[in-house]
């Protein structure tokens, strides 16, 4: 009713509304409640009890003959949204002009309110016929006693047997009511006034009555198994759902020969012409060229290659392909980049879902992670279509997802390929089952199918202490800490931290710091076996305790030392050698970080070694990696072997990366570990002497192998 505030309000100031109770008593809405419902209310025809306000003569909302006569919610003498069960105001033909505000036509066809033998079309299970016979009354719908649903609609529709073991459905009423339709630009109703939740509920609504009309995207191809309902039209998804093409009242849609020649579900014309307008809202069937008629003005298998989402609707992963979003391509992709546009819904192969090869190329079959097709651990984009592998961030059972494109036959998109993350779990930052790709990356924000294959550039603006670090962290999508950067990349000691050492441990590495390492650890310099690192340099017998160390030979943590004492930029931070950084030379521009020498997503060990260490094999960046091996005796020390060497296992370990003759082969854009020599080719070697500087001792704790140990 015009006025009110709240559904609940709507029949409580209406004076004529009579009931009538299975004895033949009259009750009126002014008599006490208890009186009313000593007897169960039964609808009949006689009278029609609603239309003794919504004929006209008591609320606005006048739905014999579909117009709205009110001022304030909606547009005065205009057509309702429901069209109107004796006559409706409604442009059904969907072009020239049409005068809002004009004569109703007469209802060809209407949901029958106060008939009682009615087939509910798809009611009921696959292959249960055509539909249960019922009888309707605006009651079977509607609660006269109101509710905070949209125009009062029972959450459980009450026309068949069994009503009340239904799911109730509810749709939040809109928050400003409005009862009248509106027109686009192309003449056809505009579904966007609707409130989103009957935009998106719609189906869910009316396929409590009408169940096997509910229809997901693909079920106009895929058969249901159904004798009578077999192949259908997606109805679950679409954008305003049954309304997109169909009136709830009444229609004046009319039908020409063909269009009104259609077989009723289960065979049969009878009742043809007009009468099989069905609650369509456009003459002769014309609510399938609002999406099947071509630019050329031919109706064909689809649309013209735009306004998707309008049939397939704004969730699933149609959505994710066509439509701007941080998962899916950066530029949208059109119709024609994966289906064959003449011959919907097939692919651009001709295939359908289960056989294209239409997805191959950015979701990768191939390699340890089949992208495509779910097998083991991998996560496919196929078995995930309908469901996506998202809500806020990926469901549980994903996380592999991302694996899916980052492996050892990776994606390719735009001649751009992704990065194989595949030893992730093997001997990255996985290994750890409480870690996963989204610990650290954020996959809601930013670009990232754009097919570029390095983001992340060096620019010396990004020294200052308030830019440090958000290139770096929009480029490979990092969490943010709170509201502060995940690692300060690129970093001058001067510009960023004013020669603070202390500032930059406690800002510069948040992201490794937050939850997983131990700074103390990482940073503690104590003299002798004190320094709990896993990088540490001590005399005198490599490579059980013998590291390059500088000076007296002193204990030293070699953490402290690459990243605290160096304050020269010795690091390429976007690896693309160029000499931009201050004081910087082959490419040189940061200080050194924890990504410097460790890829957290894994990395392969040397001559048979395993890497649990994570140091950069060069494979991401294009470079020779720093060749990390961790080594055992072989026989007796001081024979040794990187040959099926493992950290807990080992006695030490080493690089054997040379001095490159092209710096910026090498991960360090020149010689590594000061230009000292490595052992020679192969596995095995003698240890005697300090003549090969690239042994690293590391953490041990008490048990395990070492001098220091029992």
């Amino acid at each position: 009713m015009e006025g009110t505030s709240n559904a609940r309000d709507y029949h409580l100031r209406v004076i004529p509304v009579v009931l009538i109770d299975g004895d033949g008593l009259l009750h009126d809405l002014h008599a006490p409640l208890a009186d009313i419902i000593q007897s169960p209310h039964k609808w009949t025809d006689i009278g029609r009890p609603c239309l003794g306000c919504h004929d006209g003569s008591g609320a606005n909302t006048k739905v014999t003959t579909g117009v709205y006569l009110g001022t304030t919610e909606g547009t005065q003498d205009a057509g309702l949204r429901g069209g109107g069960f004796d006559q409706a105001l409604m442009n059904t033909a969907a072009s020239g002009t049409f005068n809002e505000t004009g004569t109703p036509a007469n209802a060809t066809s209407n949901h029958n309110a106060g008939e009682t033998s009615l087939s509910a079309w798809g009611s009921g299970s696959i292959d249960s016929g055509s539909g249960e016979t019922v009888g309707l009354e605006c009651g079977n719908c509607h609660n006269p006693h109101g509710n905070d649903n949209y125009r009062i609609l029972r959450p459980k529709p009450t026309s068949l047997l069994g009503w009340d073991g239904l799911t109730a459905v509810d749709i939040p009423d809109e928050e400003t009511k409005t009862y009248t339709i509106s027109y686009d630009s192309d003449n056809y109703r505009d579904l966007s006034q609707y409130p989103i939740g009957i935009q998106s509920k719609a189906t869910e609504w009316c396929s409590q009555c009408h169940t096997r009309y509910s229809a997901a995207a693909g079920s106009g191809s895929t058969t249901s198994g159904d004798s009578i309902f077999d192949y259908r039209h997606i109805t679950y998804g679409l954008s305003a759902g049954c309304f997109k093409c169909h009136v709830a009242h009444g229609s004046s849609a009319t039908m020409g020969f063909y269009s009104g020649s259609v077989a009723w579900p289960g065979g049969g014309e009878s009742s043809s012409g007009n009468a099989r307008s069905s609650l369509l809202n456009i003459d002769n069937r014309g609510v399938c060229a609002q999406c099947h008629l071509s630019e050329a003005g031919e109706v064909g298998g689809h649309g013209d290659g735009g306004g998707c989402e309008s049939c397939h609707g704004a969730s699933g992963s149609h959505a994710t392909h066509i439509n701007s979003n941080t998962r899916g391509p950066a530029t949208p992709l059109g119709c024609g980049d994966c289906h064959d546009t003449d011959n919907y819904p097939s692919f651009s192969d001709g295939k359908d879902l289960a056989s294209t090869t239409a997805c191959d190329s950015c979701h990768s079959p191939g390699g340890s992670f089949n992208g495509v097709n779910s097998a083991g651990a991998s996560v496919g984009a196929k078995d995930n279509w309908s469901s996506g592998v998202y809500d806020s961030e990926l469901k549980a059972g994903k996380e592999r997802w991302c694996v899916g494109c980052h492996d050892d036959v990776p994606a390719t998109v735009d001649s751009a390929s992704a990065p194989d993350m595949s030893l992730f779990w093997n001997s990255g930052h996985g290994r750890s089952s409480s870690v996963e790709c989204e610990n650290c990356h954020d996959t809601g924000t930013g670009t990232h199918i754009d097919g570029d294959a390095e983001t992340y550039s060096f620019d010396s603006a990004y020294y200052e202490s308030a830019q440090s670090g958000v290139a770096y962290a929009a480029a490979y999508r990092l969490k943010y800490i709170g509201a502060e950067v995940p690692l300060m990349i690129p970093t001058n000691y001067n510009i960023t931290f004013s020669y603070n050492a202390q500032t930059m441990k406690d800002n510069a590495f948040r992201i490794c710091f937050d939850s997983c390492h131990d700074p103390d650890k990482v940073f503690d310099n104590t003299p002798g076996d004190g320094i709990d690192s896993n990088f540490k340099a001590s005399l005198p017998n490599p490579p059980r305790d013998y590291s390059y160390a500088w000076g007296s030979g002193a204990d030293v943590n070699e953490h402290v030392a690459h990243i605290m004492n160096y304050v020269g930029p010795f690091w390429d931070s976007d690896w693309d050698n160029a000499t931009l950084g201050a004081g910087g030379s082959s490419g040189r521009d940061s200080l050194m970080a924890c990504s410097s020498c460790h890829n957290v997503h894994g990395a392969a060990g040397s001559e048979g070694s395993s890497n649990e260490a994570m140091i950069r094999d060069g494979t991401l960046v294009g470079r020779k990696g720093y060749g990390f091996s961790y080594v055992i005796e072989d026989g007796a020390y001081p024979q040794v072997t990187s040959d099926g060497a493992i950290q807990s296992t080992s006695v030490g370990a080493i690089f054997r990366q040379a001095t490159e003759d092209t710096p910026s082969d090498s991960m360090c854009g020149g010689s590594m570990c000061h230009g000292n020599p490595t052992p020679p080719a192969g596995s095995s070697y003698d240890a005697t002497g300090s003549s090969w500087g690239t042994y690293l001792e590391f953490y041990r704790t008490a048990g395990n192998y070492g001098p220091y140990g029992p």
